[in-house]
C-alpha cells in the first residue's frame, strides 16, 4: 500500500477501497494514531459515523473535531471501553492505556479505562485440569447414555419379536 494508491482511490471516488487499503496497512504495521485519523475521515466521508468514531477514538484528532463520532461509537458499544477496544484490530489495542498518545489516553480514561487493558471476550480464566476432565466426562456421558438406551431398546424389541414368533 502506498499513499499514492490511497490518494488515487479517493480521487476516483472509491472511498471503500481506500479504506480497505488503509485498514489493511494499519493491521499489518501496527497502531498509528495518524492513520487511525485518516480512516476516521474516510468513514465520515462515506457517511458511516459509527465506524468513524471507532477510528477517531484512537486517533490523534482533537476532541472538539471528533467527539460526536466517538459518542456514537461508544453508545453502540454500551459505553463499555473493553467492547470498544475489542472492535479495533488487535494491532491497534495496546496493552496499557499509558502507551497511547495524550489525546487518546485522555479519551480512554474518561471512558473508564485505566492501566492494563483487557478487551472484551478475553476475561476467561485458564481452564483447570479438573474442569477439563469434568467437561469431557459430561460430554462422553451425553453421547454414550443415549446410545446405550437405544441399544437396550433394540434388544427389547428383538426379544419381543422373537417371543411373539415362538408362540405363534
Amino acid at each position: 500500500m502506498s499513499s499514492r494508491d490511497v490518494q488515487a482511490d479517493i480521487a476516483a471516488g472509491d472511498l471503500g477501497t481506500a479504506k480497505l487499503r488503509l485498514a489493511s496497512y494499519l493491521t499489518s504495521t501496527g497502531y498509528d494514531p495518524v492513520l487511525c485519523g485518516r480512516l476516521g475521515d474516510l468513514c465520515r466521508d462515506m457517511k458511516d459515523p459509527i465506524e468513524a468514531g471507532r477510528w477517531y477514538l484512537v486517533s490523534d484528532r482533537p476532541d472538539n473535531e471528533v467527539a460526536h463520532y466517538i459518542e456514537g461509537f461508544a453508545a453502540r458499544h454500551g459505553e463499555l471501553v473493553g467492547n470498544m477496544l475489542a472492535a479495533l484490530p488487535a494491532r491497534c489495542r495496546l496493552a496499557n492505556v499509558e502507551l497511547y498518545p495524550e489525546p487518546v489516553r485522555s479519551r480512554l480514561q474518561r471512558l473508564g479505562a485505566e492501566g492494563p487493558i483487557r478487551a472484551a471476550g478475553k476475561r476467561r480464566e485458564p481452564e483447570t485440569t479438573a474442569s477439563r476432565v469434568t467437561r469431557k466426562g459430561c460430554a462422553a456421558i451425553a453421547l454414550i447414555l443415549p446410545a446405550g438406551l437405544m441399544l437396550l431398546g433394540l434388544i427389547s424389541i428383538v426379544r419381543a419379536i422373537s417371543s411373539w414368533l415362538e408362540h405363534r
